[in-house]
């Protein structure tokens, strides 16, 4: 467990503890039941010198009284209480470190001294010096001894207050020993845009820039350096626009004698992506949305060489004039790769897999993530898993040395991170494997505590520093690993951004260039993912709640204008689609519109290209069938892949198609009417004349076979008795219905003989 304050890093623990009665027996102070406490009051105890005590070396420490409470605390007594039986194991310095709410005090009483009144509200720093001769640990082994510090204020000795501290005993004999490792991520503060801009580079690469002071607390020592991608890549971007103070800073960590290896882009949490539903761990897929080919025209500002891909060989920087590839602008000569390095305690058995098809080869993790009975060596494996864990209690330790405030806090830290490494010594006297030990993701407000923690943790007489690589060459130690994922509305967020990066996809595919818009924010989402968002989870709440309104604000910026009703006359029309283009590219996409009813037929889509920040009419033929009425399109749009582009829109629609054609059809049978009505009146005047005529023939016939008859009736008669039954009816004649017969005029006109 991590101790954020300074003064609680310093206290180690703090409680209220009961009446201290000056008997000792057999070297142990007595102490009565808990009486008048108050835990508003705490003490700390911290070696002032030097956490290693050595022979003939008096002990010096510091106690700070902190008083809380509403009212000045009375002048009192400190006692200074030094227990001589080492603490040799890694369970028993935890639970001394951390102890429970009523903590034992075991050790003799080796200093008392008075204190001051303490006003309300404030502290006060008691220096308590023990003689060597009163120490009493000569000829005690190599270790870890715990010091406590007990308060009392009246006179009836009643305990007000009691911390813990510890101290380490070095006798001076020759021990083998632990070899420590440090590893150190160089990143900068949260944000959300995925690149730095060069206002901000130039505060952090600055003479007391954040940046700066990290290479420069570290520069050529035994730490290596975990570098955040986005740093260099947001420098070489910039191309002849960067500043030169970030230019500079790129060059002197090219230069650096330390060992490298990449962090994830933007120091993106690797276990939380693959926790919120990842299999591919997520990286940069270009940065063509913000190279200004104007910045590469000339010479080339980034100077230092990059290695081809795969090739830990520098090869020359881009040629004037080419705008970097995403290979050259990511690039490095890295001493290591292949390293995952999740936050501390978040990794769960489903996330090494992962890590593992992701080309991740060891894993950092801190040890509060695995199980172990002894200090935490660097090399291990997790089932097939290559891991390098980190000592949290030491890791705690170095950390907060490294951000103290006050040089108090910053001796009590460095007592436990010394007394971890004694123990680790004390352990395995013979051991030659490493302890790995990381700084956080925070950033010191000076490079005064770094380089002054490291300076103490390079002399101590029973730690040796480590470099990086050679650990994890050595034979790893199998440990089980302690599942801890992380808390589910972190990992709920991500799912949510994961799934929003996937539609801002979809929706790019309207553009003609779609890494101009994935690859933003691929950047962007790599930025919201960066371990230094733990630090603050509220912050980091509002910032996923931002970029999820903006992003929303993309994929609902192109839209269907929604328009009043419409009035379709005829049977053909062109309905017009109002199309509003809110984002900063041209879109192209297909507008399809599908009729509630039959009344209007919609044959297919129309495509058309909307310009940046503008609006346009799509005209979408329709034809209508016969009849009247109302239809609701369905208005859709859609990108070139078929991907919908937000929602469906409709727009009412009044069809009065048969006008015109019944219409038409009226005036055709008109038409019709007006010329048969002529031609049946010329047939009709065609038939009466030529009926008239064939009556006046008919007439006229009639009265010359009447002449004739009476003529000739006598010889008919002679005739007619004859011939009745024998003769059969002339072919050149007719007979009446009375029985005469007509001939053809011809036949009645001829000459007879």
């Amino acid at each position: 467990m991590r101790i954020a304050a300074a003064a609680a890093a310093a206290a180690l623990s703090f409680a209220p503890v009961s009446a201290l009665a000056g008997t000792t027996t057999a070297g142990t102070t007595i102490l009565p039941a808990a009486a008048n406490t108050d835990d508003r009051v705490r003490i700390a105890v911290a070696p002032s010198d030097s956490a290693v005590l050595g022979p003939a070396h008096d002990l010096a420490v510091n106690v700070t009284i902190t008083n809380s409470t509403e009212q000045s605390l009375d002048p009192g007594t400190v006692h200074v209480i030094l227990d001589d039986t080492p603490i040799d194991t890694r369970s028993a310095l935890e639970s001394w470190l951390h102890p429970d709410d009523s903590p034992s005090t075991p050790g003799d009483i080796v200093a008392s001294v008075p204190t001051p009144t303490i006003a309300q509200a404030t502290s006060a720093v008691v220096p308590v010096t023990v003689p060597a001769a009163s120490v009493g640990l000569d000829g005690s082994p190599l270790g870890a001894y715990g010091l406590t510090a007990k308060l009392t204020v009246d006179a009836t000795a009643n305990a007000t207050a009691s911390g813990r501290g510890i101290i380490v005993w070095s006798p001076g004999d020759a021990v083998v020993p632990t070899r420590l490792a440090i590893a150190m991520p160089i990143t900068t503060p949260s944000g959300s845009d995925g690149l730095i801009p060069a206002s901000t580079l130039e505060t952090l690469t600055a003479p007391n820039g954040l940046l700066t002071r990290q290479l420069e607390s570290v520069a050529n020592r035994p730490v290596a350096l975990g570098i955040d991608p986005m740093i260099i890549v947001s420098i070489r971007a910039l191309g002849t626009s960067a500043p030169q103070s970030a230019l500079d800073w790129l060059e002197q960590l090219y230069r650096l004698g330390n060992e490298v290896f990449p962090l994830a882009y933007a120091d993106a949490d690797p276990a939380v992506q693959v926790q919120a539903g990842l299999t591919t761990l997520l990286a940069p897929t270009s940065f063509d949305y913000t190279l200004d080919p104007a910045n590469f025209a000339g010479p080339v500002a980034d100077k230092t060489p990059m290695p081809a891909p795969g090739d830990a060989t520098p090869t020359p920087a881009p040629a004037p004039g080419a705008v970097p590839t995403l290979d050259e602008l990511l690039t490095w000569p890295y001493t290591v790769t292949g390293i995952a390095w999740p936050g501390d305690a978040t990794v769960t058995t489903g996330d090494l897999k992962v890590f593992g098809a992701n080309a991740v080869t060891t894993t950092i993790l801190s040890s509060s993530n695995v199980t172990s009975q002894w200090t935490p060596r660097g090399s291990t494996t997790v089932g097939e898993m290559k891991a390098a864990v980190s000592d949290t209690e030491l890791s705690a330790a170095v950390r907060d040395a490294v951000t103290a405030v006050t040089d108090v806090a910053w001796q009590g830290a460095m007592a436990r991170a010394t007394a971890v490494l004694a123990v680790a010594a004390a352990e395995d006297p013979t051991s030659t494997s490493t302890v790995l030990a990381t700084l956080g993701r925070g950033w010191p407000p000076t490079t005064t505590r770094l380089t002054q923690t490291l300076d103490a943790l390079a002399t101590l007489p029973f730690a040796a520093p480590s470099a990086f690589s050679h650990m994890l060459t050595e034979t790893p130690t199998a440990v089980a690993l302690r599942d801890s994922p992380e808390s589910e509305a972190r990992v709920g967020a991500v799912s949510m951004l994961a799934a929003r990066e996937g539609e801002i996809g979809d929706f790019s595919t309207t553009l003609a260039d779609p890494t101009v818009l994935t690859g933003r924010e691929r950047a962007r989402l790599l930025a919201l993912l960066a371990n230094s968002w733990r630090a603050n989870e509220e912050d980091w709440h509002t910032a996923v709640a931002d970029h999820l309104s903006l992003t929303r604000g993309i994929l609902d910026s192109v839209s269907v204008v929604q328009s009043s009703s419409i009035n379709v006359v005829g049977s053909t029309a062109q309905i017009p689609i109002a199309v509003n283009n809110k984002f900063d590219q041209p879109v192209t996409v297909r507008v399809q519109v599908v009729p509630s009813n039959p009344r209007l037929v919609v044959e297919q889509q129309v495509g058309a290209t909307i310009a940046a920040e503008s609006s346009n009419t799509v005209q979408v033929p329709v034809s209508a069938k016969v009849g009247n009425g109302q239809v609701v399109l369905s208005v859709t749009l859609f990108s070139s892949t078929g991907t919908q582009l937000g929602s469906v829109s409709t727009i009412p629609v009044n069809v009065q198609a048969d006008w015109e054609g019944l219409g038409a059809a009226i005036l055709a049978s008109l038409v019709v009417l007006f010329f048969g009505f002529g031609i049946w009146r010329n047939i009709r005047r065609r038939r009466r004349e030529r009926a008239a005529g064939a009556d006046q023939a008919a007439a006229a016939a009639e009265g010359s076979v009447v002449g004739e008859a009476g003529a000739g009736k006598a010889s008919s008669t002679r005739q007619a008795g004859d011939e009745q039954e024998t003769s059969p009816p002339s072919n050149d004649g007719s007979r009446d219905g009375d029985g005469t017969s007509t001939t053809p005029d011809a036949q009645r006109n001829s000459p007879r003989e």
